[in-house]
């Protein structure tokens, strides 16, 4: 995590694990682009982004 040529901005990557539906629907409803990944061994998540300010997380909610 840091700032590089973005400006400033703080870019970090996170995942958020959620144990219950009601949990990943809200934590989903704060990400730009929410996008299906299927990793090699079957699990499925998604990628999205946060923003906050100047700051920009990438998310990863999954249950």
């Amino acid at each position: 995590m840091g700032t590089g040529d973005n400006g400033g901005t703080v870019r970090a990557d996170v995942v958020v694990l959620t144990a219950l539906e009601v949990e990943y629907r809200a934590v989903r409803a704060h990400l730009e682009d929410p996008r299906p990944v299927q990793a090699e061994r079957g699990a499925v998540f998604e990628l999205g982004v946060f923003r906050e300010g100047a700051g920009e997380r990438r998310g990863s909610p999954s249950i």
